[in-house]
């Protein structure tokens, strides 16, 4: 977005969401915020030495390298992975940051909070703009999304689409309460992760709208769908500002602690997933999709049979063996995982299913299933554990079989 106008827009609206308190502390600095740190990430590059303190990483990335929103990989026939391409520097992006602005606050050093947030803010409104969200190889000239939706004015084909889709915001405000993401740096960095893909897909849903608006010369209508998604990015920010300034002066609330006891790995993104499986569930979604799906590949409700009874779960992954999926955990922050598994209720499978929870490449525990019947409650601690990966497996290492259906009904990770 190198339209410093529309980075000012989104980091004020973050800025005016905050409490009150957090307000007067911030507002010495908040004209530079607003005017000038917020543009840290582009000015970088003209002036390395005097604001790479603020926003080069300590391993020498920079939190705006290129990235992708996902790699595919193949180790054999039906071995396909997903890997999510920004996991890893988003996460120690958001992590390294926070840990600068829980100091500076702690410090009482308001002019460097400013920094460390205008570099951050600068690097989340880009990636929230819709030709940042669809990955670096794809936004860049946005020639797959040029083909994809094509327009008939030759003139309008060739021009920069990039350019023309990421510098229209119309100015905002947010009615939005900022929520706390976290007590420490890592446990923010890990829930940050998850506002941050929901902001990336909230953008991507806008692009051919946007398309629509650009080639019907609709400027009002192109600020209008910018906006929404810069929206997006100003509450993450502000809700980022508002965490770190509470660690900071030590003014976590009970209630705040409270919403933080547990999560849903039903809502996270996984680091790295197997991406076919087998019939009906190759490329199926994980993230936010709480359902099995039948032999017409529609989805329904995930269930499991409990002493008889039937439960139906809002949370957790419908799968088809063999499958795992991986996330890595924040450090010092959870120390249990919970899960109900078993084989689906109603559509049932072709044979018996092992699930297993891994931490860092060890059983943590296990449960095998061999009917509908036979549901299971896994336990296990997951203190110290840095990678957890849960897999599903068929008995006796036999290939994949079509049809069959396990349920991990709210699986959660819980902190003391």
């Amino acid at each position: 977005m190198p339209n410093g106008e529309g980075h000012r827009i989104l980091t004020h609206a973050a800025f005016e969401a905050l409490p009150e308190r957090e307000k007067q502390w911030l507002s010495p600095a908040a004209e530079r915020l607003e005017k000038e740190y917020c543009m840290f990430g582009d000015d970088y590059f003209k002036h390395p030495a005097r604001i790479g303190p603020y926003i080069v990483l300590p391993d020498g990335r920079l939190p705006m390298d290129p990235w992708e929103i996902r790699h595919f990989r193949k180790d054999g026939p039906g071995k396909d992975y997903y890997t999510c391409g920004y996991y890893k520097l988003m996460r120690d992006s958001f992590e390294y940051f926070a840990a600068k602005c829980i100091e500076c606050a702690a410090k009482e050093n308001v002019d460097d909070f400013a920094r460390f947030t205008g570099s951050l803010a600068h690097v989340v409104e880009d990636c929230g703009a819709p030709p940042h969200a669809v990955g670096t190889e794809m936004g860049t000239d946005m020639k797959f999304l040029k083909m994809l939706h094509p327009c008939a004015d030759a003139g309008k084909m060739a021009g920069q689409f990039h350019a023309a889709l990421e510098n229209r915001y119309a100015p905002l405000t947010l009615r939005y309460t900022p929520v706390l993401l976290g007590t420490s740096p890592s446990e923010i960095s890990f829930r940050m992760l998850e506002r941050f893909t929901d902001m990336l897909e909230n953008s991507i849903s806008r692009i051919l709208p946007l398309l629509d608006a650009y080639y019907s010369n609709d400027a009002e209508r192109l600020a209008e769908l910018l906006s929404e998604c810069g929206r997006v990015s100003s509450e993450i920010m502000a809700d980022f500002i508002y965490t770190t300034l509470a660690v900071g002066h030590n003014h976590i609330g009970n209630v705040g602690r409270e919403a933080l006891r547990t999560v849903s790995l039903g809502g996270l993104t996984p680091y790295e997933r197997n991406a076919w499986s087998p019939f009906p569930y190759p490329y199926a979604e994980i993230r936010n999709a709480p359902w099995s799906l039948n032999e017409r590949g529609v989805p329904v409700p995930l269930s499991l049979l409990r002493e008889g009874r039937e439960i139906i779960f809002e949370k957790g992954f419908g799968l088809g063996p063999p499958s795992e999926m991986t996330y890595f955990l924040p450090a010092g922050v959870y120390s249990e995982f919970r899960a109900a598994v078993g084989i689906h209720s109603r559509l049932g499978s072709k044979t018996g299913m092992v699930f297993r929870v891994i931490g860092d490449r060890g059983i943590l525990a296990s449960a095998e299933c061999g009917t509908v019947n036979d549901s299971r409650e896994i336990r296990c601690s997951i203190s110290g554990v840095k990678e957890l990966t849960l897999k599903v497996e068929l008995p006796g290492g036999s290939p994949w079989l079509s049809h069959s259906h396990a349920v991990w009904g709210d699986p959660e990770l819980r902190k003391n």
